[in-house]
């Protein structure tokens, strides 16, 4: 006769714990969808408090026309505020730059030179100083060391007034005269030579448009010998 085996009551148990085990899994994960749902089902609820929100500012619109009607008023007010000076008052201010750069740039030549210079004259109309150098005529070497000191530090200036940094932070080019006489005399005062120094040659040594040697050139080139000087006229 068969026998019918008894059931292997283990194993049913086990299978048992597994079903249960994925029933609770499969519960766990369908909560997680139920919050998302849920949260997703507040969303709504936001923008209706955001159109609230969003209608406040146009509430405050109505006091914005007050201040763009003063707004035009004051910008026709400052035309009428920036007064054109007048050339007297334009050549006053320039006098003023011309002479406080004068004392910078004698004083920085005879500092480094000891050059004897002296300011004679601004010409605020033509954009220029005369100056008077009492020079070592009789030493040549001394001379030209002091005649090239003039030439390199009146370039030096044009570079250095348009630096916004440090001392010359208050200052532009403004301030620096467009030509500068040099009247040389014997250090007895006898006139030994007149020449000029111009704007536009130190900028081009500063740009590289000119060397070393011809930005001294145009200043020798240019020089009127005096009575004292030994090629004479003038």
């Amino acid at each position: 006769m068969c026998q019918i085996k008894k059931p292997d009551v283990g194993r049913i148990l086990l299978i048992c714990l597994i079903a249960v085990s994925i029933s609770v899994a499969g519960c766990s994960s369908f909560d997680g969808e139920a919050d998302k749902t849920e949260t997703s089902s507040v969303v709504p609820s936001e923008p209706s408090e955001t159109k609230e929100t969003a209608t406040t500012p146009q509430r405050h619109t109505t006091d914005h026309p007050e201040h763009t009607s003063i707004s035009p008023s004051t910008k026709t007010e400052n035309p009428t505020q920036t007064i054109t000076k007048s050339q007297s008052e334009i050549l006053g201010e320039r006098y003023d730059k011309y002479e406080q750069y004068s004392a910078r740039y004698i004083g920085a030549i005879t500092e480094s030179s000891n050059t004897s210079l002296e300011l004679s004259d601004i010409d605020t109309a033509n954009k220029t100083i005369k100056i008077v150098h009492y020079a070592p005529t009789n030493n040549t070497s001394k001379y030209l060391l002091q005649q090239g000191v003039i030439l390199t530090l009146y370039k030096y200036s044009i570079d250095r007034y348009a630096d916004d940094e440090g001392t010359y932070a208050d200052v532009d080019r403004s301030w620096i005269p467009r030509t500068i006489n040099v009247t040389v005399r014997t250090q007895d005062g006898r006139l030994y030579e007149r020449a000029h120094i111009k704007y536009e040659w130190g900028l081009a040594r500063l740009n590289g448009t000119l060397t070393e040697r011809e930005y001294e050139l145009l200043y020798i080139g240019e020089a009127e010998p005096g009575p004292a000087h030994p090629e004479e006229g003038i």
